[in-house]
């Protein structure tokens, strides 16, 4: 569920007047329009950070899962991943904001990448599919969740 929830997070935050306060290098809105392209810029990286850790990620665990075993690959992502979402959610500086996301998305690519198949490997045949397709239904409830959190801090006065 944190793997949904952490993906569609930062989308909704980005327009609120305490983010943009505190990171005013991705504030589009009150943008000069010379400034605009570059904000936007900035603003699209953060974002996609947590994608492409997500890759590195999810292609470091390939050789992780072989050596150390898909339980401890399992553990090692789950603690960078705790540790990405600590970071991001004391993020004071934009610098750290850009680490986070790194982080955040290579412990939810490992987690990502390993988990499916090592609940493949323990399940019996006839309650696999069930097994791995519920990881999807909890990151679809976790990007549900994280929408609706947004929508509802939207009405929160500033």
């Amino acid at each position: 569920m944190s793997l949904g929830y952490n993906q569609a997070l930062l989308g909704g935050v980005l327009t609120m007047d305490w983010f943009q306060a505190q990171f005013p290098q991705m504030d589009v809105g009150d943008a000069l329009p010379a400034e605009r392209h570059h904000k936007s810029t900035v603003q699209g990286t953060v974002v996609s950070l947590y994608a492409a850790g997500g890759l590195l990620g999810a292609i470091a665990c390939v050789a992780m899962g072989d050596v150390l075993g898909r339980r401890r690959t399992i553990t090692i992502a789950t603690v960078i991943h705790l540790i990405g979402a600590f970071l991001g959610a004391s993020s004071f500086d934009l610098a750290q904001l850009v680490v986070s996301r790194v982080i955040l998305g290579f412990g939810c690519g490992g987690q990502l990448a390993t988990v499916p198949i090592w609940q493949s490997e323990i399940s019996p045949a006839k309650k696999r599919g069930a097994h791995v397709g519920t990881a999807g239904v909890f990151i679809g409830m976790g990007l549900a969740l994280a929408l609706l959190v947004d929508l509802g801090m939207s009405f929160a006065d500033r």
